[in-house]
């Protein structure tokens, strides 16, 4: 018997092929060569078994190297919402349809920032964190009260860490667990009248480019989430920049009824590349060279698996794990990724090639 690769996606269409082939004979003769032999995993135990045809090997070997995998693309970033609202006309109340648009995904994370000006021209901005969210000495520097911070440093070292080097806080080192599961504070701050205060809470100081104001008038900022894609401009001089659209973007142009990609385009520098998680490309085949009339079996053909700003991460089609390091591309400049010629392209649910 022989193992079966599961790195690869097209393995599922070795079990189709297999289950196809599957006669209920065959598994009567498996069962009577195996009858009273514990141990029947061996090439010899079956090398005179039947085929289901003289040349299957080779004409299963062919059609599977050259399926094309089909990942099924959509963006589910955006949908049309409708629902029944109740609003007044003339003074009575009445249900009419609704109609707008929703965006799936999370637009920002969690954490709402509160921004300070550093007195220099920049800006900064104050986070709170619970004390058991720290969890490294970085953060612990980053405490914005000085009595507060001096407090944590002196119960870490009364702890045990070395203050003088890079360490990592373990768990419940600001808390005692009581066995009904309540969190009791170690430390405390005197107040104004010298009583002592639970500290169960601290304000971090972070500097952040990305920060976008959650509503105008008020102090209330956060970190846009994921990116959406990464438009890539060229200028009449042959330059390139890219622009890194999240998907807070995203979904604002198209609350603004723009377009979702290419918002920047001029005639001095025009749109000639996205790239989007699952985009597909083929990869590295020189100008000239029609990737069309190429066997399938040889065409290099990547979806694109990580982006950010100039990193961009693409897998080979057929992969189906992550960790092998022959198996995917990484561009990390204009230059590198123009070397590799990306054709982008979509593969239909038939396994056919077409050029976008």
């Amino acid at each position: 018997m022989y193992d079966k690769s599961r790195i690869d996606h097209r393995h599922h269409a070795v079990d189709a092929l297999v289950i196809a082939c599957t006669q209920e004979k065959f598994l009567q003769e498996i069962a009577r060569r195996s009858a009273g032999n514990q141990e029947v995993s061996t090439i010899g135990d079956y090398q005179h078994f039947p085929l289901p045809w003289e040349v299957f090997r080779p004409e299963a070997k062919t059609a599977i190297r050259n399926i094309l995998v089909s990942h099924k693309q959509v963006d589910r970033s955006f949908s049309l919402s409708r629902k029944w609202v109740q609003v007044k006309v003339k003074g009575e109340s009445k249900w009419i349809k609704g109609q707008g648009m929703a965006a799936r995904g999370q637009l920002h994370k969690e954490t709402v920032y509160g921004r300070r000006c550093d007195g220099k021209g920049g800006y900064y901005f104050h986070i709170r964190k619970s004390l058991d969210e720290l969890t490294n000495a970085a953060q612990v520097n980053k405490i914005v009260d000085d009595r507060v911070r001096k407090i944590v440093k002196d119960h870490l070292e009364k702890e045990g860490y070395d203050l003088s080097k890079k360490y990592k806080i373990k768990p419940n080192t600001f808390f005692d667990i009581l066995d009904n599961k309540e969190r009791v504070p170690k430390l405390y701050l005197p107040n104004k009248n010298g009583a002592p205060t639970p500290i169960r809470k601290v304000r971090l100081r972070e500097r952040s480019s990305n920060a976008v104001q959650v509503r105008e008038g008020f102090n209330q900022f956060v970190e846009p989430g994921n990116n959406h894609h990464i438009e890539i401009y060229q200028n009449q001089e042959g330059a390139y920049e890219e622009e890194v659209v999240s998907f807070w973007q995203a979904v604002e142009r198209k609350r603004q009824g723009l377009s979702v990609y290419g918002v920047r385009s001029s005639k001095d520098w025009k749109l000639v590349l996205t790239l989007q998680q699952n985009d597909l490309f083929v990869m590295g085949i020189e100008d000239g060279v029609d990737w069309k009339n190429l066997p399938r079996a040889e065409l290099p053909v990547y979806r694109v698996q990580k982006i950010s700003s100039l990193y961009y991460v693409f897998r080979l089609l057929s992969a189906s794990q992550l960790e092998f390091e022959s198996q995917q591309i990484r561009v990390s400049s204009f230059k590198g990724l123009i070397r590799q010629n990306p054709k982008k392209i979509n593969i239909t649910v038939l396994g056919t090639a077409e050029g976008k």
